[in-house]
């Protein structure tokens, strides 16, 4: 079974009206600020998400550079109330008295992250983030990140990408950016990273002991638990030799 085949990435055109729960001031702010440096817009666009997600609905703004070689999406994250108490209620019936409000906590707060990312015609992407999470799962080979700490300004994003976007095309003279001037191109370049990201992890098995252990902040016990049961899942969906 070739988990990979067949992706989808199912996102969709949204109005920032229905998504009252968001700081929509901010994207309006982003999309200003772009504006200012000469950045067009592309889409507003919601990644719609599994029934039992555990974030509520989100919007990612687009913009792209005026050459079209980067594009630059912020979006939020906020975790939905309901599931966040019922884990809150769980940590506490098992002890976990200080971790698992602290972890409510965290997961209450509204976390937001702006993306540039750069495709170049040999198949590499180039990915500068300010969304700390990011850095939890290794990225295929031909992804290269840089994940910078959230709040980090967008000109401070710009100017790395920017940078690392020259000299990318200056040690190799045969490789060009792919220039996305249309939500069909942004979309399309998309797919291709996730499938590129999909292999990989299929590649893995889907997830290291080492990421789990990260994941899990040090506690090797739960990590060994969880990386057991992904083990069942993986075998139980492989092709028969």
């Amino acid at each position: 079974m070739k988990w990979s085949a067949g992706i989808q990435l199912h996102l969709v055109p949204v109005d920032s009206d229905e998504l009252g729960h968001l700081d929509v001031d901010w994207y309006d702010r982003f999309r200003s600020d772009m504006a200012v440096r000469g950045w067009a817009f592309v889409a507003d666009l919601e990644y719609l998400q599994g029934p039992m997600s555990s974030l509520a609905r989100t919007m990612i703004r687009s913009m792209r550079s005026e050459d079209g070689i980067i594009v630059a999406g912020c979006y939020q994250l906020k975790h939905l109330v309901g599931r966040q108490v019922s884990l809150l209620m769980a940590g506490l019936f098992n002890l976990r008295l200080i971790a698992a409000p602290k972890h409510f906590v965290h997961a209450m707060r509204l976390i937001k992250v702006i993306d540039l990312q750069t495709e170049f015609d040999d198949g590499r992407h180039l990915l500068t983030s300010s969304g700390e999470f990011a850095g939890t799962l290794a990225s295929p080979p031909s992804v290269e990140r840089k994940i910078f700490p959230k709040g980090t300004p967008v000109a401070t994003l710009i100017a790395y990408h920017s940078a690392r976007v020259k000299e990318i095309l200056a040690a190799d003279r045969t490789v060009q950016p792919v220039v996305m001037t249309s939500l069909g191109d942004l979309l399309r370049s998309e797919q291709r990273q996730m499938y590129l990201r999909s292999a990989y992890r299929e590649s893995l098995a889907w997830i290291t002991r080492d990421e789990l252990l990260n994941l899990s902040q040090g506690n090797k016990h739960l990590s060994d638990a969880v990386f057991a049961e992904v083990q069942k899942i993986v075998i139980k969906h492989s092709p028969e030799p």
